[in-house]
């Protein structure tokens, strides 16, 4: 997703060919007007867009929105060729903690006073506006804020003669213990993904009191020991067979089928994933994922709508752009959380399944990095952890292998 400079020119324009023919422009769009918005919307918020679309054309009569359906896979290098060649939409919904990326390179436009008596900032989740600015500019206007919680099989935990979900570490070991005496693993991570992979192991790293520290000369460093702590919590599992060898493998979705399926115990997983398994006939539980003495501290992130710097018609963009940040729109187009309080007292979120991930998110999370190199990052924290749960290296060489190479590319600008 970050290969840049030397083809950079060629696959901007391709990109925009490809999206030009791709998006749904006008069997989305309705009429006609004096003034067109071109929205890139992801392919699972498109169905819920037509109707807010509709509603505003309605309500504004000289203005059309067109619209290009992005998809997960291939979204963060077309909006990256957008914004590098100046060939840009005028709304595009990212990834909250992509948008200081865009931002140090000037590709933005600054909407810090779009937060008025209109959409008052004091209603959004304060950590999602500050992950969607830099340098003290916000950039983004977010509209989905979340964080994974504990999805765990309250059958299962009877059966062992559990109380309750875990509520520490120690108590997490006790449960996989106990489920193991039933035949069954006690949990399972998806390190059949590299993006899932650094999500546990950041999880776990804010969860010992890690945190990035920004050097005189730029560079950014992690703390060595709560690095080591995440590898040696996420990975001791596998060694004394509490955790599924399907692991290495897994992704969100085989960990759900597992589970579902009355194989593991329990996992850690997004909101998302409850009603499937309620409709699959399993008594679910949910509960904050614990740390060493309590709820641990998980990374958050969520989507913003941004616009990019080269966008005209500022005035009637911000009216769209604060028309789809209204709480109900914002209650309407998210399958987890929405960004704004008054957002998540639409009844949809009431159910009391949904109260852990909200608790976690709201009070027991930080931001994801949004450092330049930290993408990069990835691959090696994924085979760090794949080694370790191989037995093919040491905590200690895992780790060294992580530091080594944050320390070589993880940098403020």
């Amino acid at each position: 997703m970050r290969r840049r400079h030397a083809v950079i020119g060629a696959v901007a324009v391709a990109a925009a060919l490809t999206l030009t023919s791709c998006g749904s422009g006008g069997d989305d769009a309705a009429g006609s007007g004096d003034v067109t918005i071109e929205w890139w919307v992801p392919n699972w918020d498109e169905e819920e867009s037509r109707d807010l679309i509709a509603q505003f054309e309605e309500e504004h009569p000289g203005v059309t929105i067109k619209t290009v359906v992005t998809q997960w896979e291939t979204m963060a290098n077309q909006i990256r060729v957008a914004l590098d060649s100046g060939d840009v939409p005028d709304v595009i919904t990212e990834l909250t903690s992509r948008i200081p990326n865009y931002a140090r390179q000037d590709q933005l436009a600054d909407v810090t006073d779009w937060y008025d008596d209109a959409m008052p900032r004091d209603d959004f989740y304060e950590a999602a506006v500050e992950t969607a600015s830099f340098d003290g500019v916000v950039y983004g206007v977010p509209m989905r804020w979340d964080a994974g919680s504990m999805i765990y099989n309250v059958d299962l935990f009877e059966q062992a003669g559990l109380e309750g979900p875990p509520a520490t570490w120690d108590e997490l070991i006790e449960a996989a213990q106990a489920m193991q005496e039933l035949g069954v693993y006690g949990y399972g991570w998806p390190y059949g993904d590299p993006g899932n992979s650094r999500v546990r192991w950041l999880n776990a790293y804010y969860t010992h009191g890690g945190t990035f520290t920004e050097e005189a000369d730029g560079s950014v460093t992690i703390d060595p020991a709560a690095s080591l702590a995440a590898i040696e919590m996420i990975t001791e599992g596998f060694e004394e067979g509490w955790v599924t060898p399907s692991s290495l493998e897994a992704t969100n979705t085989d960990l759900q089928n597992l589970f579902m399926n009355g194989q593991l115990g329990f996992y850690f997983d997004g909101a998302y994933a409850v009603t499937p398994i309620k409709e699959a006939g399993v008594n679910v539980g949910t509960a904050m994922w614990p740390g060493p003495d309590g709820p641990g501290t998980v990374s958050a992130d969520g989507f913003s709508y941004i616009v990019p710097a080269g966008a005209e018609n500022l005035d009637v963009v911000k009216e769209f752009v604060q028309f789809l940040a209204l709480p109900e729109h914002q209650a309407l187009m998210t399958d987890t959380f929405p960004a704004r309080y008054s957002a998540a007292e639409d009844e949809r979120f009431s159910d009391e399944l949904l109260q852990p991930f909200l608790e976690q998110h709201g009070e027991h999370s930080s931001n994801r990095p949004a450092y330049p190199g930290w993408e990069e990052l990835i691959p090696t924290i994924h085979s760090a952890l794949q080694s370790v749960a191989l037995g093919d290296q040491t905590a200690e060489e895992a780790n060294e292998a992580i530091l080594e190479h944050a320390g070589q590319i993880l940098r403020t600008s």
